[in-house]
């Protein structure tokens, strides 16, 4: 009787047993899903969206040499170059000839020979573009309509061009048309280069009578993903649509890492570079994987480059397909779950108590029935609840819900569960807190320099444009006004300035009351950075007006400013001590932006006023019209400094800009 009367409570008892280990065995899996999902949506899209971000600057990178090279190729003397050349290979029955034809009829000659008063200056003019000291090109041919050199920068082993298919595919496809080379290892610099072509065009007949080919230099682009990595602790690679390497972070662009056969990553069947070529061109077509042993693995973004969406309109390369490169970025999945390794480890160990508590349940049933059904109730109760309500925070955070939280009642392993739980959504939260913090304290240029550990304590010499902008009369217009009303001026004043130079790109350093002082080319470079720092002053003068207007509008007086640009050297990095720190750029540089701005006094009909270097950078601009005011003596330099005032900026489909409030 005893033994019938304890099968009822021990078939309780494993009916409760069986029900605890099937809910814990559900909230394992539902936590092991939980991790993948995080792994998948926190993970896996910072890197897809790294590896999309790498490709757009590829692109943009690209577009901008292209962009270049164009501009080389409308320039009259390059165009009357091209013209002549045609002429004089017709005239030398050139046509047709193989490069070593060609070559001895013109007695060794490399070059087709043109007109001395059109040669010079447009062999003055390509050498100019791969002697300046921050240029990319290192090699500049143009040839003839018949694919003859007219004009070349130094010694090339082919007199004609003919065959090659990037003159072919410039030459043949009219205004649009353009020319690539295979990524290579140049000769003469050992740095891989590739060849970008476009036609030469009559501007008026609209004939190609030539093309002009640039090698692009692919270190500072090397440069930029290898800045991109250090900040995202991961590893950047680049590669053709043939599979070899023309960037890799992990071996630091050396030349047996890149265009290596034997490194081919489309031949070695690398998942994601298989993956990014299949994938669409843009950063629509950005992804990550999986890739590895399990004990072992990588989390992979990948991306390809862009198509013609992307050339069409603003290279005016119509039908270009792009470049056809892929990109993957890869972080190892111990580095790149570390914020989750408290959770993982957990999840790990809570994977392996139902097996324990099976044991533990079946031997206390054998030794007494009653016991264990009492206990298989309590644990049921005491393990399910906590856990159901873990699994829903889980969900929560899951959808983005960093603020939700797990109570922790006990010490068991439920509650080491909890804390841990706990553990990792702080650790989100703060991480996303210094990010945001981060943001508004300092430039998202500088933040990210920070970050990634790129700015420590010193400087360097860089070549960058200072602008120093005061307003008109502060002092006597603040004492007019409460402090309260002091406040409230400059902080609509200072809004309106910061949006005109941040949308040229431009770092404010400083506010100095009511003074704001400006940094273009630093910390990040700028090319363009005299004509982004005088674009963003005309801005400035534009956003005044519509200042003004408001406050005429609420019975408040028009206010002027004065702004002065200066373009030279100066030393920029970290000042201070190790426990105050603050990126700034000190020199003559920026004196010399600070007592321009104070020039504009002496001349109030020209409120923008600009050194030599900066006026030098713009002459090329035809939209902006400079008025030289000469060699003037400002106050703190013993030798003058050359004046330029910005007069006008014809703005295209616009009225031109007024340089006066």
């Amino acid at each position: 009787m005893l033994l019938l009367g304890l099968v009822p409570l021990f078939v309780i008892s494993v009916v409760v047993l069986s029900s605890t280990l099937t809910r814990l065995t559900s909230f394992s899996t539902r936590l092991r899903e939980t991790e993948n999902a995080l792994r998948s949506d926190v993970v896996g899209r910072n890197l897809s969206g790294a590896a999309a971000d790498a490709t757009a600057d590829i692109d943009s990178y690209l577009l901008e040499r292209i962009a270049d090279v164009r501009r080389w190729s409308e320039e009259s003397v390059v165009i009357e170059a091209a013209r002549q050349g045609t002429i004089a290979s017709q005239q030398n029955g050139l046509v047709g000839l193989s490069s070593e034809q060609a070559k001895m009829q013109l007695q060794g000659s490399l070059f087709v020979p043109i007109t001395q008063t059109v040669f010079s200056p447009a062999l003055s003019f390509v050498f100019l573009q791969t002697e300046r000291p921050e240029t990319p090109f290192v090699e500049v041919i143009v040839t003839d309509a018949n694919g003859l050199n007219v004009l070349i920068t130094r010694p090339v082993a082919e007199v004609t061009h003919a065959q090659a298919d990037w003159w072919q595919a410039a030459s043949t496809q009219g205004v649009a048309g353009i020319g690539l080379t295979e990524v290579h290892i140049d000769p003469v610099t050992g740095l891989p280069v590739v060849g970008l072509a476009l036609p030469v065009v009559d501007p008026d007949t609209k004939e190609v009578l030539g093309v002009i080919r640039g090698l692009v230099r692919l270190t500072e682009l090397q440069r930029r993903l290898s800045q991109k990595a250090v900040s995202t602790g991961a590893n950047i690679q680049v590669f053709t649509a043939d599979g070899l390497l023309i960037v890799d972070t992990a071996t630091n662009h050396s030349p047996e890492s890149i265009l290596n056969e034997s490194k081919n990553v489309l031949a070695q069947n690398y998942p994601p570079a298989l993956r990014s070529m299949e994938a669409p061109k843009g950063v629509e077509g950005a992804g990550a994987m999986l890739v590895g042993s399990t004990r072992e693995r990588d989390i992979v973004g990948y991306a390809h480059t862009s198509g013609n969406d992307f050339y069409d309109v603003p290279a005016q390369l119509s039908g270009f397909a792009g470049f056809d490169w892929g990109v993957t970025v890869a972080q190892p999945e111990s580095l790149a779950l570390q914020v989750l390794s408290r959770l993982i480890e957990t999840g790990r160990e809570f994977e392996r108590l139902p097996p324990f508590l099976g044991g533990l349940f079946g031997g206390i049933i054998v030794i007494v029935a009653v016991a264990s059904l009492i206990g298989a109730i309590l644990v049921s109760g005491g393990i399910t609840k906590p856990l159901l309500e873990l699994s829903e925070v889980a969900r929560r955070v899951q959808g983005g819900d960093l603020n939700a939280k797990v109570e922790v009642r006990s010490s068991d392993e439920v509650g080491v569960l909890g804390a841990a739980f706990n553990t990792m959504t702080a650790g989100l939260r703060e991480r996303e807190r210094e990010r945001d913090i981060f943001g508004r304290v300092v430039s998202p240029e500088v933040r990210e320099k920070l970050l990634s550990g790129a700015l420590e304590l010193g400087g360097e010499t860089l070549w960058i444009a200072v602008l120093f902008s005061d307003i008109r009369s502060f002092s006597t217009i603040s004492e007019q006004m409460t402090p309260q009303e002091v406040v409230t001026f400059l902080n609509e004043y200072l809004s309106e300035m910061t949006h005109a130079i941040r949308e040229w790109g431009g770092y404010i350093n400083n506010f100095i009351g009511d003074a704001i002082v400006a940094i273009f080319g630093a910390p990040i470079d700028q090319p363009d950075k005299e004509w982004r720092a005088v674009a963003a002053a005309l801005a400035m003068r534009e956003r005044l007006i519509e200042l003004n207007r408001r406050r005429t509008g609420r019975g408040e007086p028009a206010i002027g400013n004065g702004v002065g640009i200066s373009t030279g050297e100066a030393v920029a990095g970290q000042i201070g001590s190790l426990e105050r720190l603050m990126y700034t750029v000190i020199g003559d540089t920026v004196n010399v932006a600070a007592r321009l701005e104070s020039l504009t006094k002496d001349y109030p009909e020209y409120p923008i006023l600009i050194n030599g270097p900066t006026a030098e950078a713009l002459q090329d601009r035809t939209d902006l019209v400079l008025k030289h005011l000469g060699p003037i003596q400002v106050k703190g330099r013993a030798e003058p400094v050359d004046v330029f005032a910005v007069v006008e900026w014809c703005k295209p489909n616009q009225q031109m800009l007024s340089a006066q409030v």
